[in-house]
């Protein structure tokens, strides 16, 4: 329940009971059960649990460390919001996701367990899929939304449906490339390059992730979520590299090692002219899905037009592609992290900080200037990349990156190996990293669950792979 569940981001019930508007994941309910009935008793059977988590334990107490000693400084106010109550917002979100990435990492303990997780993630993969697709193709019929679709989004999510985009079940179109990106394509994708199925069933020729892939990609395009185009299109071009240097040994071996005539000049010039075939090609398929955005999303009109001679001309660019006040809190935080680089303000103090750390630029911008004035709420950094670095430090910063570093070495010895399905973890491991890289600068909440519960399953396929390898060794 908890795997089909992670389609929705923000149930109103949920949300209530939360007191948030925000992310309120359905599966933190079944997580809590988990936890309550199964995770506790575990820990107090000296349960044992994988190293990989050591990282991010070590930087949940620095965490804990930096937000309490934020009380033994003299904070700015912001309106009436009390700083304990933020503080407590921040400690609380990072300590769901963290309990996420446990939980999942610790259940899943052998292969049959591991395999069961897939095939459902394929299945509530599918349901997010078949919701998307209806929600675009009754706008494009019907011009806007009837009332029965509206009822049943507002019952799965605090947000609305938004005309021309897809939003799935989530609370936002971005939120569904988030959550696509973290953790159905990147699975998908490595399924459909090692050919590997976690089902017994088949398409005619395709596997159910194949077919999920491509609709999937599909279901991404029309969210026209800019960051995560941006994203799969790096794990994409990473699978297209690997396949790449495959084809480049494969002609080696072929051609120029069983033939004496040709030169080692004549094989340089082969894989120099290869990839500079390869070079031109990308950069036209990605002019083309440039275009493609400039045609249907009017945010992007101005892509190519670039004016040097205005003040702030990034600032300027940024907000012509309607991505202006984002690049403003990041600067706002970059400010943040400038002023208290080793220990961070803690989590959920930065936005107390924003109304100092603001350009001037920023000030200018309508989406600013209304949620200073006219929101009770605190601004947002918008990137957890630069979260981590205000309100955590270097140290912080370190430690995050640290964890995600062992998942990535733990990725790396997977796919290494010659079998099929803990290739394919390994391979989805590093993809979903790679698309990490682009989502950070997209969401800055902890408790957004499918990062953690993808590194969980990720670091539970390395320990699986681990033991198994450590009884073959002894038998």
């Amino acid at each position: 329940m908890l795997v089909v569940s992670l389609p929705i981001t923000s149930q109103p019930m949920v949300a209530k009971f939360a007191r948030t508007g925000s992310v309120a994941p359905v599966a933190g309910i079944f997580l809590g059960f988990i936890f309550i009935f199964w995770f506790v008793p575990y820990i107090f059977k000296r349960g044992e649990i994988p190293r990989q988590t050591i990282p991010i334990l070590v930087f949940t107490l620095w965490a804990v460390i930096v937000t309490l000693a934020a009380f033994f400084r003299e904070n700015p106010p912001y309106k009436d919001i009390r700083l304990i109550s933020s503080v407590l917002k921040g400690l609380v979100t990072l300590f769901i996701g963290v309990t996420f990435y446990l939980v999942t990492s610790s259940y899943i303990r052998n292969i049959s367990i591991l395999k069961l997780t897939l095939r459902m993630v394929n299945w509530g993969g599918l349901v997010i899929i078949l919701w998307s697709f209806c929600q675009v193709a009754v706008n494009l019929i019907l011009g806007n939304y009837p009332p029965w679709m509206d009822a049943i989004q507002s019952f799965f999510s605090t947000g609305v449906l938004v005309l021309g985009r897809a939003t799935g079940l989530a609370l936002e179109p971005s939120w569904l490339a988030h959550q696509l990106n973290m953790l159905y394509l990147p699975y998908w994708l490595a399924a459909a390059t090692c050919r590997f199925s976690a089902h017994s069933f088949k398409l005619w020729k395709f596997h159910f992730e194949d077919v999920l892939l491509v609709f999937g990609a599909s279901t991404l395009m029309i969210s026209f979520s800019r960051v995560g185009m941006l994203a799969f299109l790096l794990m994409a071009a990473f699978i297209f590299i690997r396949l790449n240097i495959k084809i480049i040994k494969k002609v080696e071996v072929r051609i120029f090692r069983k033939s004496s005539s040709p030169s080692k000049s004549v094989f340089i010039l082969f894989q120099l002219g290869f990839v500079i075939s390869l070079v031109i090609l990308y950069s036209v398929v990605i002019y083309a899905i440039a275009l493609t955005f400039i045609r249907f999303d009017p945010r992007m009109a101005g892509l190519f037009q670039f004016v040097q001679g205005e003040s702030d001309p990034v600032l300027h660019y940024a907000n012509s592609l309607k991505f202006g006040e984002r690049l403003v809190y990041w600067l706002a935080a970059w400010k943040i992290f400038s002023d208290f680089p080793w220990l961070g303000v803690g989590l959920g103090i930065a936005g107390y900080y924003f109304p100092t750390s603001i350009v001037a630029y920023g000030w200018s911008l309508v989406e600013v200037k209304k949620l200073f004035f006219h929101s009770a709420n605190l601004l947002n950094i918008k990137s957890l990349w630069f979260r981590l670095l205000a309100e955590t430090g270097i140290i912080g910063f370190s430690i995050f990156i640290s964890w995600l570093f062992v998942i990535l070495i733990s990725s790396i010895k997977m796919v290494l190996e010659k079998d099929k399905f803990i290739k394919v973890i390994g391979l989805t491991g590093i993809l979903i990293l790679i698309g990490f890289c682009i989502e950070g600068f997209s969401i800055d909440s902890f408790a957004m669950p499918y990062l953690w519960f993808s590194a969980g399953i990720v670091t539970a396929g390395s320990m699986i792979y681990d033991t198994e390898r450590f009884n073959a060794n002894i038998r």
